[in-house]
């Protein structure tokens, strides 16, 4: 028999109580399991654990709208892991259906429930960078928005700068701003990344 709930890594929550209906030749069994709704970064990389119990490795597929993400995924008999994609454009902002099915057997979800959404809401931008020019060890300044999955962390460790492949190390952060400081970067011009486990 399979149910399940999801949890999300870097989001608020809302449960949900969901009926699943598990069919066999000989008996059809009802149970009910707890699902998250999701929200996650629309350039993707939202990390998404799904638990239960009764998954098949061989036999579970997990589907968001039309994107199938059953062999990106790790699958145990209690849980199923992977990483969204950047989705397609008419995707985006729109609450899009999670599909869960053991063999030919589905979860049964209202339309309110069972979905994720690919928000711009919850996705970091950075907007500006200063000093835009630096010698020897500097603190650069970023802002943006979003820029915090844990606000009230004084330095989420989850939240990583790089120039060049260099680390920046992150020394404050709010919502819009990051400062990060950097040295032994050689001469040169180039782009700055900012990641955030798990959106």
């Amino acid at each position: 028999m399979a149910c399940c709930s999801f949890n999300s890594k870097h989001l608020s929550r809302v449960f949900h109580r969901i009926k699943v209906e598990y069919f066999s030749e000989s008996s059809t069994t009802t149970q009910y399991y707890f699902l998250f709704i999701y929200l996650g970064s629309i350039a993707g990389g939202t990390q998404v654990t799904i638990n239960g119990d009764g998954f098949t490795p061989a036999n579970t597929r997990v589907i968001i709208g039309s994107i199938d993400y059953t062999s990106q995924s790790t699958i145990t008999y209690s849980q199923i892991k992977f990483t969204t994609s950047v989705p397609p454009s008419a995707y985006i902002n729109q609450v899009i259906p999670v599909r869960i099915l053991v063999g030919t057997n589905q979860a049964i979800c209202s339309s309110a429930t069972c979905t994720f959404q690919w928000s711009i809401n919850v996705t970091p931008f950075v907007n500006s960078v200063t000093p835009t020019a630096i010698i020897g060890t500097q603190t650069l300044t970023l802002t943006g928005q979003n820029l915090a999955a844990n606000p009230t962390a004084a330095v989420p460790a989850n939240t990583h700068v790089t120039i060049n492949g260099s680390q920046c190390n992150v020394t404050s952060i709010t919502n819009s701003t990051i400062s990060c400081q950097i040295a032994g970067v050689a001469a040169g011009n180039y782009s700055i990344a900012v990641s955030i486990d798990g959106i």
